[in-house]
């Protein structure tokens, strides 16, 4: 499969696919195209997999038929496997061709005894080759080398990436949800978990992921339109109390005088 086909598939099948063949999952993988960049760096420079994840994948992937069960995504994957494996060019075999074999002159019928009185029989006819056949020849009987084994490229050691920061709410509040869409989903994982939001196992999907943190947002937003709506009720309530201390304290000092 190429790189787009391998992006193409839902993560849930890419990760199906990895493990049919036996390849290790990127350590703290987040993205979809960590997923496409691990299998794509497993294959040789040929651009196939290693014999031993093919046969691992023989062995331990294709489902064996009984009856007529519908075939599953595994078992069309290796038919469309096999059909590669058999498209894809075979050394070809040195088979010489042999010379062709002149044809034998036929004695004449009827030649007289003695052979002063005739002519001498023509020389039997040479067998002629066509311009391409002495070099064809040649180069069949050149023994072929062996094909050269191709050399494994080394595996590509990943260095750790760094856990992402998850984002303030103070700044989720500034942004539409456009904007959090554009977020990565390390990031929108992290802003989940920092704020106690369960991240469910079947959220494959970053709209998932956003729909969630958007949610979260909007929650946010409402809990600090109600502080401040409290927050204001308070104020204007201490206000009116001083103002009635105020109003008292003058009509006792009116009284007094």
């Amino acid at each position: 499969m190429s790189r787009a086909q391998l992006r193409a598939m839902p993560l849930s099948h890419l990760k199906a696919y990895m493990s049919a063949y036996g390849l290790a999952a990127p350590p703290h993988a987040v993205e979809k195209d960590e997923y496409v960049r691990a299998a794509l760096n497993a294959r040789e420079a040929n651009g196939c997999l290693p014999k031993a994840n093919e046969e691992y994948y023989r062995k331990n992937s294709i489902p064996q038929p009984s009856g007529e069960r519908p075939r599953g995504f595994l078992a069309r994957l290796a038919d469309n496997f096999a059909d590669l494996v058999d498209l894809l060019p075979q050394p070809d075999a040195a088979n010489p061709n042999p010379p062709p074999v002149p044809p034998r002159p036929n004695p004449p019928r009827g030649a007289p005894r003695n052979p002063r009185s005739q002519w001498p029989p023509p020389p039997p006819p040479r067998a002629q080759s066509g311009p391409g056949s002495n070099a064809t020849n040649a180069r069949s009987s050149r023994p072929q080398a062996p094909p050269r084994p191709q050399a494994q490229a080394p595996p590509q050691t990943q260095s750790p990436r760094p856990t992402p920061q998850p984002v303030p709410v103070d700044q989720l509040l500034e942004m539409t949800p456009e904007q959090v869409s554009k977020l990565s989903i390390g990031v929108l994982k992290a802003i989940l978990q920092q704020n106690h939001v369960r991240i469910p196992q079947d959220a494959l999907e970053k709209r998932d992921l956003v729909e969630r943190v958007v949610t979260l947002v909007d929650a946010a937003r409402a809990e600090k339109e109600r502080d401040a709506r409290v927050r204001a009720a308070e104020e204007a309530e201490e206000q009116a109390e001083i103002e009635a201390q105020l109003r008292i304290r003058g009509t006792r000092e009116g009284q007094n005088r």
